[in-house]
Parts: C-alpha cells; structure tokens; sequence
C-alpha cells in the first residue's frame, strides 16, 4: 500500500471500509458500480479528495469515475437511497497506474457518519485494489444485517454519470475498493 502524505490541505485521512483484512486486486467489470463505506468520525469542514489505487490500466479510451454518496439515516448498514454527494468525472485510466485523485470543485462539508464510496469503470481490463478477507470490527450481527458494508455493487446500463441515489445492490465480497478520503 502506498505511503500517505499530508500536507495542511489535507489533515485528515479515512481509508474505507469497516473491514479489516489483507488487500488485494480486482479486476473490473465494465459499468459496475462498486461500493464501499467510509465510517467518518468527526465533522469535516470541507472535503478535499477522494482517491483509489489504478494497479493495471484499461485500453484505448479506458475511464474511471469516484466519488461519495451521503450517509442514510434509517439504516446506515445498507447503501440504498444514499444520496450523491460528489462525483468525480471522468478520468484518465489507460495511461497511468498509481494513486487517483478527484478533487471537488464546491464544498461539501461532512457530519460524523457512514458514507459510501464509489468507484465505477468503462473498461473490463482496469485493475483496482481492494479489500479482502474482511472482518467486521465492534458491530453485532445479530443487531444489524452487515452484509453490504463487507461490499456491494449496482450495474449502470452504460458508463456515465451515477444515479442521483444509490438504487438496489448486489452484496459482493469482491466489491469493496480501497479507497481513501481527505477532508479538513
């Protein structure tokens, strides 16, 4: 996993996931949006970046978009009706492998809560890390179902923008990227 720097613009760090485990890679299926929560912990006043980790690049014309959607307040275990909070756009994913960043361009401030992340292709060749082996940390599963924090995902019928609010997921254990969130 890569060293994180922060500078002052980025203070503070969340890695997704409420998982634990080893990471690994998955190769993408095109136009699958996958999921993956972000617990945040205090009051952030402004959201700087959201990342993921490109291990192999797409083809010709091969494109990635990341973002957030919003915490959902009757159950925050499961992603459905989350709202869109950001959406990166496209960016590059044929030319370079490494951390991607997408920045928003307006200020989103962020409550203490579970927000879903999520990272979406155009291109079946991509390659990104993920989670693997999960286990869940200090949640009884007896009290909650927990079964799409450990990863969950929707199909668009072609890539573009996302939906304006998570629809129906698929629970997937292959479907939880590991993603990183930089607020101050």
């Amino acid at each position: 996993m890569p060293r994180v720097l922060l500078s002052p613009k980025y203070a503070e760090f969340f890695a997704s996931s409420l998982c634990h485990g080893a990471v690994t890679t998955q190769t993408a299926t095109a136009n699958r949006v996958y999921l993956t929560p972000f617990q945040i912990t205090k009051h952030i006043r402004r959201l700087h970046a959201v990342s993921f980790e490109l291990t192999t690049v797409g083809g010709a014309g091969a494109l990635a978009r990341l973002g957030l959607y919003d915490r959902v307040t009757t159950n925050p275990f499961q992603p459905e009706g989350a709202a869109l909070l950001f959406d990166s756009g496209n960016l590059d994913a044929e030319t370079s492998t490494g951390v991607i960043l997408a920045e928003p361009t307006t200020v989103i401030e962020l409550a203490a809560g579970l927000y879903w992340g999520f990272l979406v292709f155009n291109d079946a060749a991509c390659v990104f890390r993920r989670w693997s082996s999960q286990a869940l940390f200090g949640f009884s599963t007896s009290l909650y179902d927990l079964t799409k924090v450990d990863g969950c995902y929707f199909a668009l019928s072609s890539f573009g923008a996302p939906p304006a609010t998570i629809p129906a997921v698929t629970v997937s254990v292959n479907a939880s990227p590991n993603m990183g969130l930089f607020g101050k």
